[in-house]
């Protein structure tokens, strides 16, 4: 398989397949690519693009993943494009040192972050965090579902991250879930929210106050008002279960850790 520039645009932002993803894995190991020189108009085009890439931030853990196992080529930044993309990433990402917390079906986690928030992770979760908020912002990533507690400071927001989603808070207690195959979703119990899609084509924007919650389905904002403490009782072990059966049993698969096998679909 021929290597091009393209192509390896293509594996840093994860739209590889199988094939093409093993692909480049053996090239950037070869000394073929120790030989790639980018022309400087070439290498000005790619930092360019990555630099704006990383400006509207990254929106899924699969590229933190594949960030963290390129430290072995760093090396090798001006023999190729792939090299190149891949410093100018990891030198913004590794300016704060990013700590993972994952969480298992079954499994809860609390994290108390640097500014002293506290996180409540529920099952098949991700978050991830600097090491220390040194930006204007305090700035995390979230995949699955979590409570937050945080911490007030009006001159450093709070903001959370997910694929679909940007949660913007100064000091507030909440629950947002944003499981991949679910809709996303934002309950708030104190303080005030500025919830956002990340679409570029059509960006909403959304200030949810107190016993309100908005949901992200189909591409729309969608707000409510609710009873908060239900949205937060997994935290005590409790479920609030409503919709659709096969919604609900995929939640108690995923609380308990089990396969719900449905033997009359009726």
């Amino acid at each position: 398989m021929k290597i091009t520039p393209e192509l390896i645009k293509k594996y840093y932002a994860g739209h590889c397949n199988k094939l093409e993803h093993k692909a480049i894995e053996s090239w950037l190991k070869s000394s073929e690519s120790e030989m790639s020189f980018p022309s400087d108009l070439v290498v000005k085009k790619a930092e360019q693009e990555i630099w704006k890439s990383l400006s509207s931030d990254i929106q899924t853990t699969n590229r933190w993943a594949r960030i963290s196992t390129m430290k072995k080529g760093i090396g090798l930044v001006a023999a190729s494009i792939a090299l190149l993309i891949g410093f100018v990433i990891f030198q913004n990402i590794n300016k704060q040192s990013i700590i993972t917390y994952k969480t298992l079906a079954g499994e809860f986690e609390t994290v108390k972050l640097p500014d002293g928030t506290l996180v409540y992770l529920n099952v098949g979760s991700i978050l991830e965090i600097p090491k220390a908020f040194t930006n204007k912002t305090r700035k995390v990533f979230l995949v699955g579902e979590a409570y937050f507690e945080v911490a007030k400071d009006t001159l450093k927001p709070f903001i959370i991250e997910t694929k679909n989603t940007k949660t913007e808070v100064l000091g507030t207690k909440f629950n947002l879930s944003a499981y991949p195959s679910e809709a996303t979703s934002l309950t708030l119990n104190e303080g005030k929210v500025a919830f956002s899609t990340n679409n570029p084509n059509k960006k909403e924007r959304l200030i949810i106050k107190p016993n309100e919650q908005v949901i992200l389905d189909e591409g729309k904002l969608k707000k409510m008002v609710v009873n908060p403490e239900r949205y937060k009782g997994w935290i005590n072990n409790d479920l609030f279960l409503e919709g659709s059966v096969s919604h609900v049993f995929q939640k108690l698969e995923r609380h308990f850790d089990t396969k719900i096998k449905i033997s009359n679909a009726s």
